[in-house]
């Protein structure tokens, strides 16, 4: 089966060494676009599991008075 691709591979080996420094800078190149877009990913992925973990305590409704832009106690009629 090798034998069939052989002249394939050697045009292609030999195309790849020819142009070393183009071919290592095309590599770089890749693997950072490559290490920048999986780091935002996983960065993305950690905040919303972090909020998802934050806001499942957190009430539904919050009621506040504000007195003077602080927030005020707020008496309860019962």
């Amino acid at each position: 089966m090798l034998e069939k691709h052989r002249n394939i591979i050697d045009f292609t080996l030999s195309s790849l060494l020819r142009r070393k420094s183009k071919n290592a800078a095309l590599v770089i190149v890749y693997t950072l676009v490559v290490a920048l877009l999986a780091s935002v990913m996983f960065f993305t992925q950690s905040l919303r599991e972090e909020a998802m973990l934050v806001l499942r305590g957190a009430p539904d409704m919050v009621v506040q008075k504000l007195i003077a832009g602080r927030f005020d106690l707020i008496r309860l009629l019962i």
